[in-house]
């Protein structure tokens, strides 16, 4: 752990911002002299080890970050599947209501016939009324 602190101090924070390209501002790093090979190999080597331990706690905090994913991922599922029952009740509904607009609309048709029959009875019973009233006179 001590090694790892060590090296993960020595990350330069301005990598982890999104508006850095890190291999341009590595390569503006390098000496002038590129014959110092020995600068350019410790240089490399400290890179790795920073890669390496980079990916470690990276890989750490992705791994202690599964639980609360899978619970979310449980989460959206069964979201999900409410969705889905409400969907299905929703058409549920709408063919209940579409049948019940259809029945309605027959039976109103039914009764509308039905008042106009009464209608035209009444007015026939009228007329004769008034053909027998104007028949004892």
């Amino acid at each position: 752990p001590s090694e790892r602190d060590a090296v993960m101090s020595t990350v330069d924070s301005s990598f982890f911002c999104g508006d850095v390209d890190p291999s341009f501002k590595l390569l503006q790093e390098l000496p002038k002299d590129k014959t110092d090979l020995i600068a350019l190999e410790e240089r490399r080597r400290q890179m790795r080890l920073q890669h390496y331990f980079v990916g470690r706690k990276l890989t750490t905090e992705l791994l202690s970050k599964k639980g609360g994913f899978h619970q979310e991922l449980e989460r959206v599922i069964e979201l999900q599947q409410d969705l889905q029952k409400t969907c299905a009740v929703t058409l549920d509904i709408r063919f209940s209501v579409k049948q019940a607009k259809l029945g309605l609309t027959d039976g109103s048709i039914t009764l509308l016939g039905y008042y106009w029959q009464r209608q035209r009875l009444i007015s026939i019973l009228n007329i004769l009324k008034t053909i027998k009233g104007a028949a004892q006179h």
